[in-house]
This record gives structure tokens, C-alpha cells and sequence, in this order.
């Protein structure tokens, strides 16, 4: 029981860092010029305190929604390696967009 207890903490900080660098390569991205083509994403970059609260909600949210349904079932898995991944690609596009 405690190996999945750990599992579930290192899947839930996992993402929650990922969510975080998400945001912190798009404030880096957008610095150097690039667009935020995400719509909803736009809607608070417009503003640094705006900007930085959608990030600690994002964080949060990735972390405690993580962490209240993780399951080891087949179907849980996937859902969290799509997020993973979702996340890895935001990252991956907002680090191009910042070396142009």
C-alpha cells in the first residue's frame, strides 16, 4: 500500500511541475515575442497578476485532481500519460517558439 501511496505523490508532483513549466516557458515565449494562440490561455496573459493567479490554480489543480483520482486501472493510465504528454508538447512548442 505504501508503494502506491508513493506512486500517487510522485505522479501528482509530476504533473503539477510540468503544468508549472508549462506556464513558465509560455511567459518566457511570449517575452521573446511569440503569440498565445490557446484562447482561454490568452484571456490571462494580458495581465502578470492574472497571469500568475491562472498559473497557481492550473498548478493546484493538476496536483490535487492528480492526487484524488489516481487509480492504477487501464483507463486512469492513459488519461494521465495524455496529460502528461499534452503538457511535455505545450512545453516542447513554447521552448521553439522562444528560440525563434
Amino acid at each position: 500500500m505504501e508503494r502506491l501511496s508513493r506512486a500517487k505523490l510522485l505522479l501528482s508532483i509530476l504533473l503539477a511541475l510540468l503544468a508549472l513549466l508549462d506556464n513558465a516557458t509560455t511567459i518566457v515565449a511570449l517575452s521573446r515575442g511569440a503569440v498565445e494562440t490557446n484562447p482561454i490561455v490568452s484571456l490571462f496573459t494580458a495581465n502578470v497578476l492574472l497571469f500568475a493567479l491562472f498559473t497557481v490554480v492550473k498548478v493546484f489543480l493538476a496536483f490535487y485532481l492528480t492526487y484524488r483520482t489516481f487509480s492504477t486501472s487501464v483507463t486512469w493510465i492513459v488519461i494521465y500519460v495524455a496529460l502528461a504528454v499534452m503538457f511535455a508538447r505545450a512545453i516542447a512548442i513554447n521552448i521553439m517558439n522562444a528560440m525563434r
